[in-house]
């Protein structure tokens, strides 16, 4: 990985969102080389393993006690 010029915007993402994307897009089939034609998916797949929004509260939030 190129390193980065100071000043370069950067982004954190939830390891854990980032997950459940990769599900939902089919990130695993594809990467094996499947195409449309042997991609297996339920009828419900894109409504029932949508991630929802970018959320980072679930690794970057913490109860101040």
């Amino acid at each position: 990985m190129a390193s980065q010029d100071a000043g370069t915007p950067a982004y954190l993402i939830s390891n854990n969102w980032l997950k459940r994307y990769q599900k939902f897009i089919l990130y695993d089939q594809f990467n094996m080389g499947y195409n449309e034609n042997r991609i297996k998916i339920l009828d419900d797949h894109f409504t029932k393993m949508h991630p929802g929004p970018v959320s980072n509260e679930e690794d970057l939030l913490e109860e101040d006690k």
